[in-house]
């Protein structure tokens, strides 16, 4: 086989071995050259896709913060409450209304003595109006009388509970007392009869007097 010689002196065979090689060589620079852009676009998606995840924690950081905020905001008035609410070492004062006697009922009702310096401050004419003569009121009350009644004070209990019982509806509270509370006021008036005893004449005799009629009421 004779191959004819270009115009170089070449033979056309080595001209086309060189128009291949140039070929291949395009061909890898247009390769190099996508790949390139493959790169250069993933940067890009994987750049855009930070920036997003970026964007969306400082929208949850920016709603999460309010949510933070307003707790805290809501248990600081809460503490601010209880603060106010609860009993001091100061007495409280005279209840003027029935939900002023019950706010303090509820503060107050686990610790006899509070309640029963509480008690006292309640004008005795209007036990019957401050006092609500419910089951779980009149128990708390007997056993802040069980508990701190003196002989000084013996008169005064009995007189108290005989103003409460005029209060509407205590005669159906009367009626349906359950055992508990039955049982505490039963040791009331046990507690308040052996008090009246040690007392002086006079007092020791209104007592004796007051006591079976009051105790008659409530049991």
């Amino acid at each position: 086989v004779v191959h004819a010689a270009d115009e170089t002196g070449q033979p056309a065979m080595m001209a086309s071995s060189d128009a291949n090689r140039d070929a291949t060589e395009n061909a890898g620079g247009l390769t190099c050259s996508e790949e390139g852009k493959r790169a250069e676009g993933a940067s890009t998606l994987t750049a855009r896709t930070a920036s997003q995840e970026s964007g969306c924690e400082s929208v949850l950081e920016a709603v999460s913060e309010p949510t933070v905020a307003s707790r805290t905001l809501a248990a600081a008035r809460v503490s601010a409450w209880r603060v106010k609410a609860l009993p001091t070492r100061r007495p409280p004062a005279a209840p003027k209304t029935a939900s002023e006697f019950t706010k303090q009922y509820v503060l107050l009702r686990k610790t006899p003595e509070a309640f029963f310096d509480f008690l006292q401050l309640v004008p005795t004419e209007r036990c019957a109006v401050l006092v609500a003569p419910e089951p779980e009121v009149l128990r708390a009350i007997g056993v802040a009388m069980q508990t701190c009644a003196s002989k000084e004070k013996a008169l005064w209990c009995l007189q108290f509970l005989d103003e409460m019982s005029k209060a509407p509806r205590f005669e159906m509270t009367a009626l349906t007392l359950d055992a508990a509370t039955s049982r505490q006021l039963l040791h009331v008036f046990d507690v308040l009869k052996d008090l009246g005893m040690t007392c002086a004449d006079a007092e020791a005799q209104a007592i004796s007097d007051l006591l079976p009629r009051v105790r008659a009421k409530y049991l």
